[in-house]
């Protein structure tokens, strides 16, 4: 591909990745863990998304390559939430990151 045609593609694809986030920056998750815990799932797999187009636009194709396992990894976890994962994984993944959070997680 030319630098011309990854100039382009990177353009569009960075104009599009705003419009999605200006669309899910209206958006709020239902009041229940479930809903914020996969929501905030699909906001993480959108920030691997930013950084992986910010990497290639600057030569770094692969560091932004790496980011493409954890971003799907997020994605994925966030259906799983949602969709199959038992009131005890969410209510684990619901915890803050704080010494007294990991530990009532046990």
């Amino acid at each position: 591909m030319s630098e011309r045609a990854l100039a382009t593609l990177l353009d569009r694809t960075a104009q599009f990745h705003e419009a999605v986030l200006d669309h899910v920056g209206r958006l709020a998750p239902a009041d229940d863990l479930r809903y914020v815990v996969a929501f905030q799932a699909g906001l993480l797999s959108l920030e691997h998304a930013a950084g992986t187009i910010v990497l290639v636009a600057q030569g770094f194709q692969s560091s932004a390559y790496a980011l493409l396992r954890p971003q799907f990894e997020c994605l994925v976890r966030g259906v799983w939430l949602l969709h199959a994962a038992s009131d005890k994984w969410v209510a684990k993944l619901g915890q803050s990151l704080t010494p007294e959070g990991t530990k009532a997680s046990g």
